[in-house]
């Protein structure tokens, strides 16, 4: 039987402009499907793109997929379909010209 896990990545988090902020690594140990991102991004002119690392112990590479490109509506929730690795890292860069606050919530299904 399979189940939904949930890992708050980021909360009411300020990203400077131009900056990027990166998840603290979630486990994929038990991982068996669907894939999601969810959340707000607030700010004067809110834009973000979204990526992910895939990783296996203390080595993480940034895929060549983006889960989401100059974002700029709130609130939002994208499924998206990584390779699969022992963990995977957020990564939320903020291309606005000003800060911006976001908060964000990786979905998948376990087994």
């Amino acid at each position: 039987m399979s189940k939904q896990a949930a890992f708050t990545l980021f909360s009411n988090q300020t990203v400077a402009a131009g900056a990027n902020i990166v998840s603290e690594p979630v486990s994929l140990q038990k991982a068996s499907g669907y894939f999601s991102v969810s959340g707000t991004i607030t700010g004067s002119d809110p834009n973000i793109t979204i990526e992910y690392l895939s990783g296996n112990g203390s080595i993480f590479v940034l895929s060549d997929s983006v889960i989401a490109a100059s974002h700029t509506t709130t609130p939002f929730s994208i499924q998206f379909y990584p390779e699969l690795s022992e963990s995977i890292k957020i990564k939320v860069t903020n291309q606005s010209e000003s800060e911006a606050t976001v908060s964000l919530t990786l979905r998948f299904t376990e087994a």
